[in-house]
This record gives structure tokens, sequence and C-alpha cells, in this order.
């Protein structure tokens, strides 16, 4: 994003701060409020590093050492789990970003290189509920609460199986992990959580946030998309808003529209979740905190753990990446608070964003989401129009509807086209075809 993009935001851009912002995740031992200071300081020794994000390179949102880059230039503030949990059992709202005590911010210097590789970053995409705070009444709090309890308790156990939903069976948890499935932060890797209010400068009151804390800001709106469209984060969107909400819900918000989009180019069915008020009261009701069996003769097991949640709320409306014509299209028909935002920031993002997840994406990957004939049709034809030839490796559309009934040599197609090493249609029980068709494609596996 431009330097003259960004101060447009800061002047006269009220959702990008009131409905959208950054957060961190990390655990501090200093229980003191970070200083304006020390966020100026964090934004000075960033500033050398600021160039390089602005290269666009294709395998940053699958590079996990990008991630890792944006996330020590510190520019986003992620926070801990402890933070969500301590706070609603205390009663009291998240606070801001400037106010958030500091034993509850991830603080990337202390981490080793170990933690580094297994770091998880959860971002979280919602609606603000009202101007001056996005939940003064902790209505999202709570459920965010219960969903990190679970996240940090979870962890890969050889012997269970899991309930995939169709009715048919379970599938074994090794089966799970070997396809990139999460079973959460139990075995004790760090977890760091984005979201806007207590990870980016706020300027709430007006007028009290610092030109520092305004640099931060502006820096951190650069890379806004980032959060939500890596391959390494997770995204859970709050798709839910209290009874009589004065404000348009999160199917129709610009803002949310944007970061559902292009949290869905590349990420893993089980790292965009849909926690809608259907999940929110069940999740409260304590429907995942212990096991339970499912199926026609209560057979099939149905663990209460956090991988079983993902399984049981994985996004199954998505479809294919939009392209970006179309995302243009749809986006016009939806609310921002700043109608420019629209033009000015929105497309051009997702734009940028599209070239580099899907142009230069290594993996696409939609196993268990269900796709139908025409939504497998649609990945097709995304691959066949964007990506490239030899950086796009592995095509997943295992666990498909029984009624993705795309021929085999249409595969075989697209996979010589792009001389695919791997294509996985496990489960795909509609796809029939010549055996012959894949022979002579000796580099697939």
């Amino acid at each position: 994003m431009s330097n003259k993009v960004a101060s447009v935001i800061d002047g006269g851009k009220q959702e990008a701060e009131q409905l959208r912002q950054p957060s961190l995740a990390s655990t501090n031992a200093d229980d003191a409020l970070p200083s304006s200071s020390a966020i100026s300081a964090s934004a000075a020794a960033a500033a050398s590093a600021a160039a390089e994000q602005e290269v666009l390179v294709a395998e940053n949102y699958s590079d996990r050492k990008y991630l890792l880059q944006t996330i020590k230039q510190k520019n986003v503030q992620l926070v801990s789990p402890q933070l969500f949990i301590d706070y609603h059992k205390a009663g009291k709202p998240l606070p801001k970003c400037q106010d958030v005590p500091s034993k509850y911010v991830l603080d990337p210097d202390a981490l080793t290189e170990e933690q580094w590789e297994v770091l998880e970053v959860i971002a979280i995409s919602y609606c603000w509920i009202s101007p001056d705070h996005p939940d003064p009444n902790g209505y999202y709090l709570e459920v965010l609460a219960k969903l990190l309890s679970l996240f940090v308790e979870g962890k890969y156990e050889e012997e269970k199986e899991y309930d995939m939903g169709d009715g048919e069976g379970a599938a074994p948890a090794d089966y799970l992990r070997d396809l990139g499935f999460h079973f959460g932060a139990g075995d004790g890797r760090p977890v760091g959580i984005f979201l806007d209010w207590p990870s980016v400068p706020q300027d709430k009151p007006h007028g009290s946030r610092t030109e520092a804390e305004t640099a931060v800001f502006k820096d951190a709106l650069k890379n806004i998309n980032l959060w939500y469209a890596h391959s390494a984060t997770i995204t859970w969107m709050l798709t839910f808003l209290p009874e009589g909400a004065m404000r348009t819900d999160y199917g129709s918000s610009g803002w949310t529209f944007f970061e559902f989009c292009v949290g869905a180019l590349l990420s893993h069915s089980c790292k965009l979740l849909r926690i809608d008020a259907g999940v929110r009261e069940k999740l409260l009701e304590g429907y995942w905190d212990e096991d339970r069996t499912n199926g026609e003769d209560d057979d099939i097991p149905h663990p209460g753990d956090y991988l079983q949640l993902s399984l049981d709320t994985m996004d199954t409306q998505r479809g294919p990446p939009l392209a970006p014509d179309r995302f243009n299209q749809m986006v016009d028909e939806k609310t921002f608070t700043n109608g420019a935002d629209a033009d000015a920031i929105v497309k051009p993002k997702y734009l940028k964003t599209f070239n580099a997840v899907i142009v230069g994406a290594e993996e696409l990957n939609y196993s268990g989401l269900g796709f139908d004939t025409e939504k497998a049709r649609g990945v097709l034809e995304v691959v066949r129009t964007h990506c490239k030839r030899g950086t796009l490796k592995r095509l997943n559309l295992s666990e498909s509807s029984p009624e993705m009934s795309v021929p085999l040599e249409e595969w075989a197609g697209v996979a010589g086209e792009m001389a695919l090493e791997g294509l996985n249609l496990a489960y795909c029980k509609g796809v029939s075809g010549d055996l012959a068709s894949v022979a002579g494609l000796t580099h697939l596996t």
C-alpha cells in the first residue's frame, strides 16, 4: 500500500480502524503497559526492513519465513490466548493495543529458533459492534475465550478417530495429521492472535493516538491482508452479531468480505473456520468439551477437542478463488463506512494478493470442502488461467462431494498442462474415467 493511500486511510477511513485491524499473541513476564516510546522504537528498528514487504514476491503467502519476518518487524502486536481467557474470567472488555499488559504480548525476540518453527498465528475476522469499542460487553470475547481454551489444550493423539461429517465413518488422527489438519497447541507451541483492537494502535478516544503510534498503524495496514491470506495462518470468521446490533452484518460488510476472500485463496480447509450463531450456541453449551458419538448406530466417534471443532466448522460455503474481476463486481455490492475504500484500497489489495497467492501458489488444498462439479471446474479454470506451470506442484480436492463428477481425463489434462507433482482425488466417488489418461504422467505421484 502506498504512503499516499495510507494517509488517506488515517485521515478519513473509519472502517479500517473501527472494523478491521490486525492482532498478535505472545507471552512476557512484565505486567507493565507498553509505552509510546517502545512502540516508536519498534517502528524505527523495523524501518530498514519495511521496504522488503512492499516487494511483491509470489511465494510470500506460502513461505513461512516471510510471515515470521513480518512478525519480527513488530508493526503488529500479536497477543496470547491467555489475554482473552483472563479478561473473560474477570468480566472485563478487551483493552486496546496501547493498554494491553506486556505479559500478554508476544515478544518475537524471546522466541527460540524451535519456537519460531512451530509458532501458530490465528487471525480473527469479525464486525465491530460499536464505533468506540468492537466488543464492549464481551459478546465476542466469551466465544474467543472458549475457542482458545480448546485450541491451547488440543494435541495429536494417535489412537483417536474423528467424525468427518459425512455419516459414513471416521478418519484416524494420523491420516488427518498427514493431510495437514491442526490439532491445537497442547504440545506447548507458542500461539499469537491477530485481532485489530489489541494488535494495532487505536485512536480511541479520537485524537489520543500519538504520531509514533499512527506511523505504526499505517505500516500495519500495508500488510493487513497477510494475516488472513498466508498459508501458515488460521482464520476464524466470527459471522454472528448480537440481536439488535445497529450495523451491517458480516456477509454484507466490505472489509469482512475482503478478509474472507483473501483467506479463501490459499488457506487449507481446516484453517478457515466459519463460527456462526449456531456454532456459538453449541460452543457455549459445551458441545466440543466432551467425547460423543454420531451416526445412525452411534458408531462414529466425535471427540471433544479442537480438531473435531475445526472439522465441524470448516467453511464449506467457499468455492474456487474469485478472479479479480468477479471480486470487484461483488465487492461493489458491499457496505463500507468510507465508500472510497472499495476502489482506493480493497480492490487493489485483493488484486495484489490474488496475483501473489494464486499465480505463485505451490499448492492449492481444498480437501474436505465437499466441492460439487461446478466448484471443481471453477478450480480447474483458475488453475489453467492464473497458476504458473512448474510453480504449482500439488492440487488437492480429496473428499469432494459424491456428486462431483469431473471426468478423470479432465483432471489428467490439467495435471499434464501444469506439470503437477501431486493430484489428490481420494474419496471423490463421482470421479470416473480411463486410467490410461494418467498413465503417461510420470511426474505425478
